[in-house]
């Protein structure tokens, strides 16, 4: 895993300088107007926006850090105040008790742009910045937003708060890249009958990749608590096993099973939880993760969604990769947080290992969402994978060299389909051909 920390906090006359993995961040506390500068350090050094807030930050004060935070307070009114949290995801935070005026002014020219009520992102090839509005902001004016010169006029209510990431806010992992090769089993509609794979799936499937994926099947659901088995979709619908509160698997002793299989095979183990989707939620959701993960030795977790709700997805994340420390993350986000494709959250994704994009069929012809959506390069630069099951393996071969050349990344599913035949003929070798340049370079 690539952590991201806060690596230094230097305080001199009239500035206060934060340095994260993939940003820095300089505040002028004699500027008029509170000024902060955001910098970009991954790939190439470079301002990428100004932050101008409503009132001066002569007066700000460093109430804590660590490597992960910088927390700084600033009393506006009476024992009212503004707080900047600067984390190591390269994330500014401003929150504010009262209203709150902030100016953002663009210093490169994005390639992409994306915009989803309040919340923007403005990405280039080597990176960008995301400024996303976690409550009460109404984005005002935004100008130029295809130019060097754009510019965002936000303003904000009383206790209002609002995030700006400087992406990416950590390396890309090139040897991860290559290296680890998932297979979901599960997933392939129509929904797999059973609760968990047998040992010549595995077996099979071991020898293409190196990352098992169990799906929703495995735990108890609606009707296979009360002794139904699901016979038909309609009934595997039914039983929504996704909506588990604690998430009791159907069979304990064959969940153990396929756990050591799978490690015999050199294979490492991701179960099924859903954020979005769970009965439990908050303060009771991780805790009930972390003791199935514990209790069946499993390598990290799969999660559908991170909820619908900014702050709580941005949160859960950072405080599930805080418990699970190196165990690996896939995260399926196609829509979450933001209910949108295209404007998304890298701060968010970069705390998961693999980001899973693209459930049911979407418009692939502009190659905008393959390169600045699905890769996740250089934007959060967690690794991406197509989710391809719902589409034709014609489809899959046509955009298999396109993928690759963004850095996207794919997975295979059991049972297997014809996908998996064209993955199997065209993208190893594509990917294999991708090592030898990366290590000829």
């Amino acid at each position: 895993m690539n952590r991201m920390r806060i690596e230094s906090v230097e305080q001199s006359e009239g500035c206060i300088t934060v340095i994260t993995t993939g940003g820095r961040f300089e505040i002028d506390t004699l500027a008029e107007r509170g000024l902060i500068t955001c910098s970009q350090r991954i790939n190439r050094e470079r301002i990428v926006a100004t932050v101008r807030l409503g009132h001066p930050l002569q007066t700000v004060s460093i109430e804590h850090q660590d490597d992960e935070f910088v927390v700084l307070n600033q009393i506006v009114r009476s024992t009212w105040y503004a707080r900047l949290i600067i984390r190591g995801d390269s994330v500014l935070e401003l929150y504010s008790m009262p209203e709150l005026t902030v100016d953002i002014s663009g210093q490169f020219a994005p390639a992409y742009t994306a915009q989803h009520n309040q919340h923007v992102l403005l990405l280039d090839e080597v990176g960008g910045l995301g400024v996303y509005d976690g409550a009460v902001f109404r984005l005002q004016d935004a100008d130029k937003l295809s130019s060097t010169n754009w510019h965002l006029h936000y303003q904000g209510e009383q206790f209002c708060r609002l995030y700006v990431a400087v992406l990416p806010p950590k390396p890309f992992d090139w040897q991860r890249s290559f290296d680890d090769r998932i297979a979901h089993w599960g997933v392939n509609p129509p929904w797999t009958f059973g609760h968990a794979p047998d040992d010549a799936m595995i077996a099979e499937a071991a020898q293409y990749a190196n990352i098992l994926v169990l799906h929703d099947q495995i735990w108890h659901g609606k009707l296979t608590r009360r002794g139904i088995e699901p016979a038909t979709e309609h009934e595997l619908e039914q039983d929504a096993a996704y909506c588990s509160y604690d998430f009791a698997p159907f069979d304990a002793a064959v969940l153990h099973h396929v756990v050591e299989v799978a490690h015999q095979h050199g294979m490492r183990v991701l179960p099924y939880f859903s954020p979005t989707f769970a009965s439990s939620s908050g303060e009771h959701f991780l805790p009930l993760v972390m003791a199935r993960v514990e209790e069946f030795g499993f390598d990290g977790v799969y999660f559908d969604g991170t909820t619908f709700d900014l702050t709580q997805a941005y949160t859960l994340m950072r405080q599930a990769r805080r418990l699970l420390g190196d165990k690996l993350i896939e995260l399926h986000s196609t829509w979450e947080p933001l209910m949108s494709r295209n404007c998304y959250c890298p701060f968010i994704d970069a705390y998961a290992d693999f980001i899973l994009r693209g459930e049911h069929p979407a418009d692939f012809d502009a190659p905008d969402y393959l390169r600045y959506v699905l890769a996740g390069y250089n934007t959060s630069n967690s690794i991406g994978l197509l989710c391809h099951c719902y589409y034709p393996p014609e489809f899959i071969e046509r955009i298999i060299d396109t993928t690759m050349a963004f850095n996207g990344r794919f997975y295979w599913a059991l049972p297997e389909t014809a996908n998996e035949a064209v993955l199997t003929e065209r993208y190893l070798p594509a990917l294999q051909a991708a090592r030898e340049r990366y290590q000829q370079s």
